[in-house]
């Protein structure tokens, strides 16, 4: 009975040794990394709509010049003041502009830097949900035969088939997210949601060295645009402060224009810790991305040479086809997680240099 059951599975396993089908995808161009940033700049609503608020605040600016006939230094007439005010107003809409379009091409890049991560990803999940698939198909159907010969009880075969109907759920979900990952890419490099280009470009490892990190804070909060918006607001209020006329006061008590200096000053204090926090919480988690970084590498490393290992045994019948597949699915799944935090890795390190222009999601 024993030497028939043996038989019984080398047989099974030899008819078992096709994988599932791979996926199917419609895959007619290449793709770099950069040629997806250019792509996303060239394309993106968002970008060409800052880009038209720019020159348009451009515009307004220089008509409001036009208006303006001398500097004021101090307390001003009514029309003077009004005058001087709205170029003050129109210049600093400029100099937000300008920040802005430059944030929003930031931003652009980095929502890139994901999509396309986020696809590499996406492919090597759905790997490893096929080679777990194949295994747990391995394991049901060894299960049957088991029971067939009475080495394995009807709840070992249940156990198996519910076993083998999760790793078949999480394949099909893994499918869902790929096509889901490209359907986002596309979007955002303006090709069509039919478009599965092939992806050429796994991110480097290179970890973040930086001077420290109170010199990391002080170069975003020089280069921000949010505080750069907030300091100018606070510039416009003393100058408005400044050359007040007096004139108008029905309408705005220069006690109220007092107070929003402060509150210009606040919104500012506000900006500033709002992007000193997020500094600081993007270099916490590159830098616990770094410290576990090394233990998945050897952990791929190592579940790579034991699926070779497994395959040479396989070739001289020292494993099983069945051995093999689970040294698969161990190495798929290794090596997702690997990428995984690559992926994350390269997107923290490209926000942690703009990081006005991360929003985590």
């Amino acid at each position: 009975m024993r030497k028939s059951l043996v038989i019984a599975l080398t047989v099974l396993f030899g008819m078992l040794s096709i994988c599932p089908p791979a996926r199917a995808a419609d895959q007619t161009q290449s793709l770099t990394l950069e040629q997806a940033v250019e792509m996303a700049l060239s394309y993106s609503p968002s970008l060409k709509t800052k880009e038209l608020s720019l020159e348009q605040a451009e515009y307004e600016r220089e008509a409001a010049a036009t208006a303006v006939s001398y500097t004021p230094t101090g307390q001003a007439d009514a029309e003077t003041e009004k005058a001087f005010n709205n170029l003050v107003q129109k210049d600093l809409n400029w100099q937000v502009a300008k920040k802005e379009f430059a944030s929003q091409k930031d931003s652009v890049t980095i929502q890139v830097y994901q999509a396309y991560f986020n696809v590499l990803q996406a492919q090597a999940a759905l790997t490893a949900a096929e080679k777990s698939y194949a295994y747990a198909d391995y394991q049901k159907r060894a299960a049957v035969l088991k029971h067939q010969f009475g080495k394995a009880s009807l709840l070992e075969v249940k156990q198996q088939e519910n076993s083998c109907q999760a790793a078949q759920a999480q394949l099909e979900t893994a499918k869902q997210n790929l096509e889901d990952a490209y359907l986002k890419l596309d979007q955002l490099i303006g090709l069509s949601s039919s478009a599965r280009p092939v992806l050429t470009d796994e991110p480097a490892y290179d970890p973040v060295e930086i001077t420290s990190i109170e010199a990391e804070v002080s170069r975003a909060l020089d280069e921000s645009p949010t505080v750069k918006r907030a300091q100018l607001s606070v510039n416009q209020a003393q100058i408005a402060l400044d050359i007040y006329s007096f004139s108008n006061a029905e309408y705005n008590s220069y006690k109220a224009q007092q107070l929003s200096i402060p509150m210009a000053e606040q919104n500012l204090v506000s900006a500033k810790n709002q992007l000193e926090q997020q500094v600081r919480s993007l270099y916490s988690s590159i830098t616990q991305l770094e410290k576990n970084y090394q233990n998945l590498l050897s952990q791929s490393q190592t579940a790579q040479q034991n699926l070779e290992w497994t395959q040479l045994k396989l070739k001289y019948g020292a494993a099983s086809r069945m051995e093999v597949a689970q040294a698969e699915a161990e190495a798929a799944k290794a090596y997702q997680s690997l990428l995984e935090a690559k992926c994350q890795h390269a997107v923290l390190a490209k926000a942690f240099a703009t990081p006005w222009a991360y929003s985590g999601s």
